[in-house]
């Protein structure tokens, strides 16, 4: 999502929350705004939609979905083998919800968690019960390095035999109410676009989100008594909205740890000062575990949470790499490694075709080490394979589900990309980065305006920062100094052990 959506759509957020008086409707103590919230966000990231469903397409899913159900029945039974056969006496510590996409490094020849595996390695007196979640990819990663007790798949089939409590008549009572609230705004100047969006979207999709939330809710509440945790820890609140709210309705600290880039136009983090009355009355977690002091400051400057809820801890892969990865840092590699980003796949490859035209005209050698996003699509993913086959041996492309990315990096003479987290990471490796100036940049204007972010303005700028890492010339001796005095900046050191650390702390455990 580029900062200027971004922006549109958390000052839209606000506007509804500020000029309505939507957040007056609950359901069993939760606010509704705050259940529509994250699928309004995702929605309207996607705006304007295009709709190309045929038969076909319509056919594929439903056999797909049957194949799938058939698939899953094991992690039906699994659940249903906790709900009613579990020993009360058997508890756990601490319950995760992760996701596949999570499992990013291979280690000792096991798929390595880059949320959690590190925590639940160094804080072995401790039991915990693991939660795994699809995600984007088409199915889980195996071997694991931890065992993983549920699949969310075996969630989402029990869910099918689950119906609602809520009465229907109360539900369609309220679409109605909060409809005609968000009517309200329709002459509004900046957001009537977005007004009508919404509405449509609500008025097909309000009483799907609100049951499926509460059934989810209640399904987490029944495993969470079974298991008895004293914390739950998800990677991702946005999907995990059903699991903090069972664990608050049942007493259970919630933590969340860190997901990506946050800026201060995030929709999805930043909720604001103004709905500071009403946390209680939201499903987010209790506490989250950042990257970094500067990751709080962002929090704390920008939404409703506060100082004591935010622990500095850091990001523990990065840290397995300083800890693992032999650096020379003197070493040319004649590589450049580039992340792409899942909405920007047309002009990055024109960017980068340009380069490409420019370094095979000049007989540069250099390679183009190109990780695909989580949520690269299948179109997008044959354009970055026919760039690879245009250019044979200049570029290599890393699928979306690829391991090891920080291995790339670490084995390139600089990173590059738009808007992704990967600057960050990159500078916590001591490896400078390089922003490609295309739609979405200026979420990482930071970066520039600090000067430990090159801007790239166009293929032949960026071709003479090609030059400039291969020769270790002045202007690249400046970018990896400035990198380097940032390399704590973004990421805490020791983050193993801080992460470890503060999980004992939150659970009482000196």
């Amino acid at each position: 999502m580029s900062l200027s959506s971004c922006r549109e759509i958390l000052n839209f957020l606000e506007f509804v929350e500020k000029e309505t008086e939507i957040l007056n409707y609950e359901i069993e103590d939760w606010k509704v705004w705050s259940i529509l919230r994250v699928p309004i966000i995702i929605n309207l990231s996607d705006f304007p939609k295009v709709n190309g469903r045929n038969f076909f397409s319509i056919f594929v899913g439903i056999m797909r979905r049957i194949k799938d159900n058939l698939c899953y029945f094991p992690y039906f039974l699994g659940l249903t083998r906790i709900l009613f056969f579990n020993k009360k006496s058997e508890t756990w510590d601490i319950v995760t919800v992760t996701y596949s996409d999570g499992r990013r490094d291979i280690v000792n020849g096991k798929y390595k968690c880059i949320y959690f595996d590190d925590i639940i390695e160094n804080t072995r007196e401790l039991k915990y019960f693991i939660i795994e979640n699809r995600g984007s990819y088409n199915g889980h990663l195996r071997p694991v390095y931890h065992k993983v007790d549920l699949y969310g798949e075996g969630m989402n089939l029990y869910l099918m035999v689950i119906r609602a409590k809520l009465l229907r008549d109360r539900l369609e009572n309220m679409k109605k109410e909060i409809s005609k609230q968000l009517n309200g705004l329709r002459n509004s100047e900046f957001h009537r676009e977005r007004v009508a969006h919404t509405v449509a979207f609500l008025e097909k999709n309000f009483i799907t989100i609100i049951n499926d939330f509460f059934r989810r809710k209640e399904l987490y509440k029944e495993l969470l008594k079974k298991l008895g945790p004293k914390l739950l820890i998800v990677a991702c609140t946005g999907g995990g909205l059903e699991a903090i709210a069972a664990a608050k309705e049942l007493g259970i600290k919630t933590v969340e740890v860190q997901h990506g880039n946050i800026h201060p136009n995030h929709p999805g983090y930043m909720v604001g000062k103004h709905l500071s009355q009403y946390r209680r009355n939201f499903p987010y977690a209790d506490c989250v575990l950042t990257y970094g002091h500067y990751w709080n400051n962002i929090f704390v400057a920008n939404s409703f949470r506060e100082e004591d809820e935010l622990f500095a801890t850091g990001n523990t892969r990065i840290d397995f790499w300083r800890r693992r990865q032999n650096i020379d840092y003197n070493e040319v590699h004649r590589k450049v490694s580039i992340s792409s980003q899942s909405v920007l796949c047309a002009s990055q490859v024109g960017f980068l075709r340009g380069i490409l035209e420019i370094v095979s005209k000049q007989d540069i050698q250099v390679q183009f080490v190109i990780k695909m996003h989580p949520n690269c699509k299948r179109n997008d993913l044959r354009v970055w394979k026919k760039l690879e086959r245009d250019y044979n041996g200049r570029v290599l492309i890393i699928g979306k589900d690829a391991v090891n990315l920080y291995r790339y990096i670490l084995n390139s003479d600089f990173h590059a990309s738009v808007y992704s987290t990967t600057h960050y990471e990159a500078i916590a490796l001591g490896k400078p980065t390089a922003v490609m100036k295309l739609y979405g940049w200026e979420n990482v204007v930071e970066l520039v305006e600090s000067g430990i972010a090159k801007l790239v303005d166009s293929p032949d700028d960026f071709v003479e920062l090609i030059l400039a890492s291969i020769n270790r010339n002045s202007e690249y001796q400046k970018w990896f100094q400035n990198t380097m005095e940032a390399i704590n900046k973004y990421q805490e050191k020791d983050a193993i052990k801080k992460n470890a650390e503060t999980m004992r702390k939150i659970i009482g455990i000196s």
